[in-house]
């Protein structure tokens, strides 16, 4: 029979506080399973495989009253402070599209129930991260930069006017395996 395989989801770490993003960089501390590090180690020390084992990065319950309008990159454990200066950490970008007010029913797939979810696999970075001897076992630090637009070679961006007040909330930085 061409049954659906089980799939076994282990969250091995998330954060227990909203982190807030208001146009500078962000930080999110997830303290991971003291379990889970033997996992991780044997899905980073694995050999890539369509039916390997991965790592995962949720956002979850993305919202906001007064929405950025602008892009964040996301970005798995930096060594420094600019986040920017380390393109080869980043692993994905948030874009505020479909974000809701938290009391508004959402669209497809966001039908208020805690906002916009993103999910990022980040197997092939934990690797290297991990054989670099950048992964820390006890804590993944998820941080958020607001990215820049960048003219076409010769032309200017035009000049908007900023914002105030704006922010979105993160609900929850989760990190799985399946």
């Amino acid at each position: 029979m061409g049954g659906q395989e089980d799939v076994t989801v282990n969250t091995i770490g998330e954060t227990s506080k909203h982190l807030a993003l208001r146009g500078d960089v962000a930080t999110a501390k997830v303290p991971l399973a003291a379990e889970a590090n033997e996992e991780v180690a044997r899905i980073a020390s694995a050999k890539p495989a369509p039916s390997a084992k991965r790592v995962y990065l949720h956002l979850e319950g993305i919202h906001g009253e007064r929405l950025p309008g602008q892009n964040y990159g996301v970005y798995l454990n930096v060594p420094g402070k600019n986040p920017a200066d380390y393109p080869d950490h980043l692993v994905g970008v948030v874009n505020f599209f479909g974000a809701t007010h938290p009391h508004e029913r959402g669209h497809q797939g966001h039908e208020g129930d805690g906002g916009l979810r993103l999910t990022y696999d980040v197997t092939d970075y934990v690797r290297v991260l991990h054989k670099d001897g950048l992964w820390n076992p006890v804590e993944a630090t998820v941080q958020f930069a607001p990215l820049e637009l960048e003219a076409p070679e010769g032309e200017a961006l035009p000049k908007e006017p900023g914002e105030p007040d704006t922010m979105a909330l993160i609900g929850k930085v989760r990190f799985s395996t399946e």
